[in-house]
């Protein structure tokens, strides 16, 4: 046996008594702490706003504005904005602004101006997000002479005339447009919009976008004098609902493309010009057809068009469009030698076979 592990074991204690510890390690004062914890952080509030405050120091307005913006950089409310007609709120008078609202509202009275604006010269660069412009008497705001502008997370209701008037190349997301005279949103060229919602504009559209741009994620229902969604030349729509609008649902221009969207009791539900790419949709519902073209070489392909007060799928001409692998069925179109109640026409040159669920004469191409 090894004689190490007959050596008894000695006790911490004793050794922290041999070596004299005991008396350092005992009676250490009150264990009590001497108050609650002091915060060592700034709350959320309190780092959200950074900046220049707008006001009458910082940003003296003049005849025709309560707020001027002259020089780039971030400016904030700190607090709700009441117009004083017939002043604008806010004038952007640099390139390179944002204005963040805070969370605050800018709110118009009787024959006030616009919310915010450029002054009708490029104030490139702009931002404008974080809060509500409401009830102002011309525009909520009105960026048109300006290019690259950003706009997210706004709330733009009951503006006398558009909630939203932008230039080329905005970027809008996330932003609610509601009750507004006109259009409720409308942009130049190469816009991109997004998670945007746009309800009850009283003499317009939800949103109108010029040539080449993309809205996606986007609600558009009851703007009961115009479309949903009207886009320009070589536009995109994407995973947007429409419901209960005027003219159309979604309505293309030349060489566009809609695709999984979602178009119930508008007038007509997809209207597309020529050359477009209409896809995957569900058009159901429509106070007219749910799917229709006005010229011609587009392309219809999968979609869903059912218990439309007119044809599913009505295209421009015999020869006009692709029609391939649609389902259509309980829509009223009238029957006649060249249609059925739910597609007119009914066969041609690309026309996929029409089909019945089941039938050994189904193909690839058939619609249904």
């Amino acid at each position: 046996m090894n004689a190490r592990a007959l050596v008894p074991l000695v006790p911490l204690v004793v050794l922290a008594a041999a070596s004299g510890l005991v008396g350092t390690l005992a009676g250490q004062g009150p264990l009590v702490p001497p108050g609650a914890p002091a915060p060592t952080m700034k709350k959320l509030d309190q780092i959200a706003s950074t900046g220049i405050a707008i006001n009458d120091t910082n940003t003296p307005g003049d005849v025709n504005s309560l707020y001027v913006i002259s020089s780039p950089g971030t400016y904030y409310l700190t607090g709700n904005v009441t117009g004083v007609a017939p002043k604008r709120a806010i004038l952007i008078n640099s390139v390179n602004v944002t204005v963040d609202l805070n969370g605050f509202a800018l709110v118009g009275v009787a024959s006030t101006g616009t919310g915010i604006s450029d002054g009708g010269v490029n104030r490139g660069q702009a931002t404008i997000r974080n809060g509500s412009v409401v009830g102002w008497g011309i525009h909520g705001v009105n960026l048109s002479a300006s290019r690259d502008v950003l706009i997210h997370d706004l709330i733009v209701t009951n503006n006398t005339q558009n909630g939203l008037l932008l230039g080329d190349t905005a970027h809008v997301r996330d932003c609610v447009l509601h009750d507004n005279s006109l259009t409720n949103l409308q942009t130049g060229f190469n816009a991109n919009v997004a998670r945007c919602s746009s309800i009850d504009s009283f003499n317009g559209s939800g949103f109108d976008l010029g040539q080449g741009s993309m809205i996606s994620g986007c609600v558009a229902n009851y703007n009961l004098l115009g479309s949903g969604i009207a886009v320009g030349i070589g536009s995109s729509v994407g995973q947007c609902t429409v419901f209960g609008n005027g003219i159309a649902g979604v309505l293309l221009q030349n060489n566009c493309i809609v695709k999984d969207c979602a178009a119930s009791n508008n007038a007509v539900g997809i209207q597309a010009a020529a050359r477009c790419n209409i896809v995957s949709n569900t058009a159901s519902s429509n106070n007219g057809a749910g799917i229709k073209t006005t010229d011609q070489n587009n392309r219809i392909e999968g979609n869903l068009c059912n218990s439309n007060t007119g044809y599913g799928i009505q295209s421009s001409g015999p020869l006009a469009d692709f029609i391939l692998r649609n389902t259509c069925f309980a829509n009223t179109g009238a029957v006649t030698g060249t249609s059925t109640s739910n597609y007119l026409p009914k066969s041609g040159t690309y026309f996929g076979p029409l089909s019945t669920p089941g039938s050994t004469s189904a193909t690839a191409w058939s619609n249904f």
